[in-house]
């Protein structure tokens, strides 16, 4: 699975979506170069962290269906980025550090009250509501960060195997990141327009 693969999956996830009835209102950064990439995300701000481990999730996930050993490792690095989007999105629409923490249903929570002044519930965001089930559905297989980076949780409690369905962690992944990296376009577009 490479490139092409991974492009007709976001394709696929976008498919349903009424672009118009989002709600951002500027475009989402794609196909960076690696000669751009510092330079577009500065070497150790909150967004190049993000996009880093997006890109370690990408680079897994392409092996992941042909080594076993490569799914978890793939699976924390798409949870871990999925977090850093989040706290980059608060960051950049609150102008302040993010929330400590790991609990991707509260960052998310925290997201949407910076950015749209409410919960998800009452937000008219045709993709945060697209968003906030897939965002659920990672806190209940791993709400403390540490499912896919352990074996058992700090009680030495085994954690139970999870099985990747790898085209859909892919869509949810693309889905979850595309969103917080939009935030964080808008944002940036909104400074530099004042």
């Amino acid at each position: 699975m490479r490139q092409s693969r991974r492009d007709k999956l976001a394709e696929e996830a976008l498919a349903e979506i009424e672009w118009s009835e989002l709600g951002l209102t500027t475009t989402v950064r794609s196909g960076l170069t690696e000669a751009d990439e510092g330079a577009q995300y500065g070497d150790r701000s909150l967004h190049f962290f993000a996009y880093s481990y997006s890109e370690a999730f990408k680079l897994l996930w392409d092996h992941a269906s042909s080594r076993q050993s490569l799914v978890y490792p793939m699976l924390h690095a798409c949870r871990h980025s999925i977090e850093l989007w989040l706290k980059a999105a608060i960051s950049a629409v609150s102008e302040r550090d993010p929330p400590p923490g790991h609990r991707i249903l509260e960052l998310w929570n925290k997201l949407m009250g910076a950015f749209h002044g409410g919960p998800t519930e009452s937000v008219n965001d045709v993709f945060a509501t697209l968003v906030w089930p897939i965002i659920s559905e990672f806190e209940q297989h791993d709400g403390s960060g540490d499912r896919f980076r352990y074996p058992s949780d700090r009680r030495f409690q085994e954690y139970p195997s999870t099985e990747a369905y790898l085209d859909d962690l892919f869509r949810a992944h693309w889905l979850i990141t595309t969103y917080c990296d939009a935030v964080c376009s808008q944002m940036e577009a909104e400074r530099d327009s004042w």
